[in-house]
């Protein structure tokens, strides 16, 4: 199920530059929330102890951090 709601996203997603219009921008939030509500089951699944909390802290930290400085243009 979490696969076809995000390949359900990336349909949408794929369709909105060619498309762009209330209505192509409402499927796309639709589809996010979707895909976030999915998010949030796998987190219950998968982030069942201490060590998975603590690793999906640091990935997600780590990851942001490196968005963070890609968007400053720190990273190439």
């Amino acid at each position: 199920m979490a696969i076809e709601e995000m390949a359900e996203l990336i349909q949408v997603l794929m369709k909105y530059p060619r498309k762009e219009n209330h209505s192509t921008l409402n499927e796309v939030i639709e589809e996010i929330v979707d895909v976030d509500i999915m998010l949030e089951q796998l987190k219950m699944i998968f982030i069942t102890d201490a060590y998975a909390e603590i690793q999906y802290s640091e990935f997600r930290q780590l990851k942001l951090k490196r968005l963070e400085e890609m968007l400053k243009g720190d990273e190439p």
